[in-house]
């Protein structure tokens, strides 16, 4: 959208921003969602991360070429940008990148580079263009900047939308269509390059679930396939009497096959490898909570076993879906149609807060966090199921006699680390008493049963053991024990703090403020000795993902920061040092908040299919309204402000979910708004209030601005998963207050300089 004219129409110039802003954010999520399924979502935070940084570095473009700024024909950049984010995913795809061979291997690192330099050049582009508008427009930076907010809040919300309603590859294309918009113009070559982009982008969409993703070869017949922003979900023949569910490569469950239809109360009884009816009918369990129901397997159990209200909660909707219409639906009888289940799309964690009743029994079987189901660009998937207070939560939610029966690969000594605290904290007089822990070590699986009462003998030493060794022969109970030998036993005799030393992986208790059970990886077993599996899910203790949070934030140091000094050399004029610290302060101080709220009200909302979108719109678009008022109101209000609602965050957060979190959603959306929409407003008024003291810089600015949000938003995750959200918060107000400082200084200079 540019005229021949060397200045455009404000309004133009703030649709053309905003319709690039939207692009550029769309595009950040739509790559995680696509690099998620295909590389795991470390090494897609990794390389969608670098690729961002081009945002900055195709602003810092216009230092060397000035010319830019004024040429009739920058639409051409938008127009490269679009193209150029079409083809970039399914080009790296057929890199065949080995990630989990990046330690090892010379040529692996290398076709990381090209991917992320295909991934990089839209970015490039899109910064280019951007910066060249605030640059030819700095007089009005304050209305661009709330049109660069606003466009990034829509972007979001409609990559999650097309994600969701149009499936994630045409979701690719589709977002390249502002993009192409933007590059409208009065030269009638450019304009039908325009219009030929948005054709061929409109086609690409329709094509895009065959040419996007190269074609691989699956380990069965694949009959089914959903990819929206919580997952990709696949299911194939895995046999006569099961069908396999594969999310995002990573958790894998069975559909087992009912002749006859459970609405009838017609079916046959399937098979189960770990059989827990023998449990629940001993329970004489009547409400049972299934938490990740997946293919209904623990629903089936629970059926069988008698129990009459099951719920059903699975946070992936479309999964849900397909079980509950369809072939899925008929294969195994019909199971989420049957009376007494009900099933629900919701984070387990918040279904047991709000539930009026009380459960006898709560399931939970191989609930995998490193399935990538957040959309969330700039954090690392988890979720708060298996926390210190989740198991306080799930403890209340239990029924007098009730139990909660957790089953995992690995999670298990940090699980029982955060039940051994969450009962200490419930000031049970022998918490011991309350959990036992079994190893099913054929199985490569381990249980821990939480009770409400004190375990009874009878349940510890026939019961369960009964259950287990059916499964699998080999089982054994880890605690109570009378020696504690295994790693479990001992952090239940002794504290997980005696034992860390000695421990291979990270066994100290995940909560709400570090819930990254996941990230079980320590610094000291960083070594090249793993095998490929375990370095892909930190089994081992192999840190991967702190490796590539950390390579994000050396890129940006070692590359990026001295690309942003090159102006400043050769004696020419340049933007002030003091300047620049600013911008950088500023970027950094509001990535560090929107990451750690977008996972915090994650926690409080629930569903990471809509907190993310939710988030990101109500914080871009408050702080839009506030760059646009960014003239009122003293130079210090934005900065205190910010720091003093963060400092109440701090302290009052926990105490919202506590009190607020069993609210229905619609209550727990408008309590949300509210608390984020003040910081929001005024953390969009220090970029545009400093515009008017760099003058021409602020291309400059823009890019600096740009390249420290990436930093911003690793350093987030880089410091929640060592020392928690409370530590990023008070690191953004850290951030704030010294850009206030920045802003005297930056306000004291343009005086001195207008004076002499």
């Amino acid at each position: 959208m540019n005229d021949a004219t060397p200045v455009n129409s404000l309004r133009q110039d703030q649709l053309a921003i905003g319709l690039v802003s939207a692009m550029l954010v769309a595009l950040e999520i739509v790559w995680t969602r696509i690099f998620s399924a295909e590389f795991f979502y470390s090494f897609a935070f990794l390389t969608v991360s670098l690729a961002v940084l081009g945002l900055g570095l195709g602003a810092l473009s216009l230092r060397f070429w000035p010319s830019l700024a004024t040429s009739p024909r920058i639409g051409l950049a938008a127009l490269l940008a679009s193209a150029a984010a079409a083809l970039g995913p399914a080009a790296v795809l057929r890199l065949d990148i080995q990630f989990v061979a990046l330690f090892s291997s010379g040529d692996d690192l290398a076709l990381l580079a090209v991917g992320v330099l295909i991934l990089l050049l839209p970015y490039l582009a899109g910064g280019a263009y951007v910066a060249a508008l605030f640059r030819r427009q700095r007089e009005n930076a304050a209305q661009l900047y709330a049109a660069d907010l606003v466009g990034a809040a829509l972007g979001g919300v409609a990559a999650v939308s097309l994600m969701n309603v149009c499936g994630v590859p045409a979701a690719a294309a589709l977002c390249c269509l502002p993009g192409a918009v933007a590059g409208w113009g009065r030269d009638r070559y450019q304009r039908a390059g325009s219009i030929a982009a948005l054709v061929a982008l409109i086609g690409f969409a329709y094509t895009a679930d065959l040419t996007l993703v190269p074609k691989k070869h699956e380990k069965a017949p694949i009959i089914a396939e959903h990819w929206d922003a919580l997952g990709r979900i696949k299911i194939y023949i895995h046999g006569a009497q099961s069908r396999g569910i594969n999310i995002d490569g990573a958790a894998n469950m069975l559909l087992h096959r009912v002749r006859g239809d459970w609405r009838e109360g017609l079916q046959t009884t399937p098979e189960f490898r770990l059989d827990l009816r023998p449990l629940i009918r001993y329970l004489g369990a009547e409400r049972v909570m299934v938490v990740g129901a997946g293919g209904g397997s623990e629903v089936m159990q629970a059926k069988l076993a008698g129990a009459k209200y099951i719920d059903a909660v699975e946070v992936n909707s479309a999964l849900n879906d397909m079980l509950i219409d369809g072939a899925q639906s008929a294969f195994f009888g019909h199971l989420y149609q049957s009376p007494g289940v009900e099933v629900q799309s919701e984070d387990a964690r918040i279904y047991a807060r709000r539930h009026p009743a009380t459960f006898d029994l709560i399931l939970s079987r191989s609930a995998n966090t490193f399935a990538a189901l957040s959309s969330g660009a700039f954090a690392l998937a988890e979720n708060y199921l298996f926390t210190v207070e989740a198991f306080a939560d799930f403890y209340r939610a239990l029924s007098a006699d009730g139990i909660l029966l957790v089953e995992h690969q690995v999670y298990v000594p940090r699980l029982t680390s955060a039940v051994l605290e969450a009962l200490q904290k419930l000031d049970l007089t022998e918490p011991q008493r309350h959990f036992a822990v079994y190893d099913l070590p054929t199985m490569h699986r381990q249980v821990l049963i939480l009770s409400r009462q004190p375990l009874a003998d009878k349940l510890i030493e026939e019961i369960l053991p009964a259950v287990f060794s059916a499964a699998d022969p080999a089982s054994r109970i880890l605690h109570p024990v009378h020696e504690p030998k295994h790693l479990i036993s001992r952090i239940v005799s002794d504290g997980w703090q005696e034992h860390w030393p000695t421990a291979t992986v990270d066994i100290s208790p995940p909560t709400d403020n570090r819930p990254f059970v996941a990230q079980m990886g320590r610094w000291d077993r960083l070594d090249q000795g793993r095998q490929q599996q375990a370095l892909a899910f930190e089994f081992s203790g192999f840190p991967l993902a702190r490796l590539m949070v950390l390579a994000v934030l050396l890129v940006v140091v070692a590359v990026a920061v001295p690309l942003l000094l090159l102006p400043r050399r050769g004696g020419r004029a340049s933007m002030p040092g003091v300047a620049w610290l600013y911008f950088a302060a500023i970027g950094i101080g509001y990535m560090l908040l929107e990451v750690a709220w977008i996972q915090q009200y994650s926690l409080f909302l629930g569903n990471s299919a809509y907190t993310f979108p939710l988030v990101l719109l109500v914080l871009l678009v408050s702080s839009g309204a506030g760059s646009f008022y960014s003239q009122r109101g003293g130079q210090r209000l934005p900065f205190l402000f910010v720091a003093a609602w963060t400092l109440i965050h701090l302290t009052l957060f926990p105490h919202l979910v506590t009190i607020c979190g069993g609210l229905g959603w619609n209550a727990r959306v408008a309590i949300g708004c509210a608390l984020i929409i003040p910081p929001g407003f005024f953390m969009g008024m220090p970029f545009p209030r400093a515009a008017r003291f760099v003058g021409e810089y602020i291309d400059w600015g823009f890019a600096v601005n740009g390249v420290a949000s990436v930093f911003g938003a690793a350093l987030a995750v880089f410091i929640a998963i060592h020392l928690g959200f409370v530590a990023t918060l008070a690191t953004a107000i850290c951030c704030y207050l010294g850009a206030m400082v920045l802003m005297g200084r930056l306000a004291e200079t343009a005086t001195s300089s207008d004076t002499s």
